[in-house]
């Protein structure tokens, strides 16, 4: 064999391994970048779709907040109550997002992500529970009102009584008002401690005290209409009984 020929041979023979080496060093180095690359693209978008995310939920709380401060259905120390949980959500919230943007590994964005949900429920649960809170105190507010216009009525029937007048029919109504008042009151009551359970670790077991804390609500709403039936009803008894006086005194 021609010695050039098998000096080639021998090259060829002693520099594949080396060739075969490179070559995978460079597959594996590009392999490698691919990932870091793809990983990079993954981690902005989760941060991205998470700030959103986030964002939203504050600004949702914030407006929470700005209505219930105005409201004129509340005392201050219900909106304290309210604005404080709201206020520590928003924190919660705030920090999360803090966590989320300094995370280096898509996974841990991910499971960053994901907390949203699970440690805060804001749609879920934490935003009905507002509107129950709200909506139950401002009945609450209602009952010292209900209880004032009562007295007055009952003392308008005791006064037309005491001057020989016949007031069943409003004395009728008047103890049904009071009994309305009561289970109006209660049944406010109930709505206001049900909403007062619901926190976002108790999801999805806690939507039915919702449904509930609801029905109480809708009992209580049910309770206001007869309440304010019964005071016009008492009203109109009084005001024929006042008719039938002026009568009979112009016929005399």
């Amino acid at each position: 064999m021609n010695k050039k020929i098998q000096t080639l041979i021998i090259i060829s023979i002693l520099i594949t391994p080396f060739i075969s080496a490179s070559l995978g060093v460079n597959i594996t180095a590009q392999a490698q970048q691919s990932n870091i690359t793809t990983n990079n693209t993954s981690l902005k978008s989760i941060i991205s779709k998470g700030d959103k995310s986030i964002l939203a939920k504050i600004t949702t709380l914030n407006l929470a907040t700005n209505k219930i401060k105005v409201s004129g259905h509340l005392n201050d120390n219900q909106k304290s109550s309210v604005t404080e949980e709201i206020t520590v959500n928003i924190t919660g919230l705030n920090t999360l997002i803090t966590k989320l943007d300094s995370e280096t590994d898509a996974n841990a964005a991910q499971a960053d992500v994901n907390n949203i949900a699970t440690k805060f429920r804001i749609s879920g649960i934490f935003i009905p529970k507002i509107i129950l809170q709200v909506t139950a105190y401002a009945y609450l507010n209602t009952v010292d009102k209900l209880n004032s216009a009562a007295d007055k009525l009952n003392q308008k029937i005791l006064a037309e009584i005491a001057l020989g007048k016949n007031e069943d029919k409003a004395k009728a109504n008047y103890t049904d008002l009071l009994q309305q008042i009561t289970t109006f009151k209660s049944e406010t009551n109930n709505a206001l401690s049900q909403a007062n359970t619901l926190t976002a670790d108790g999801y999805p077991n806690n939507l039915n005290t919702i449904d509930l804390a609801h029905d109480s609500l809708d009992n209580a709403s049910d309770k206001l209409y007869s309440i304010r039936k019964d005071i016009r009803d008492s009203v109109k008894y009084l005001r024929r009984s006042l008719r039938k006086v002026a009568t009979t005194t112009d016929q005399n």
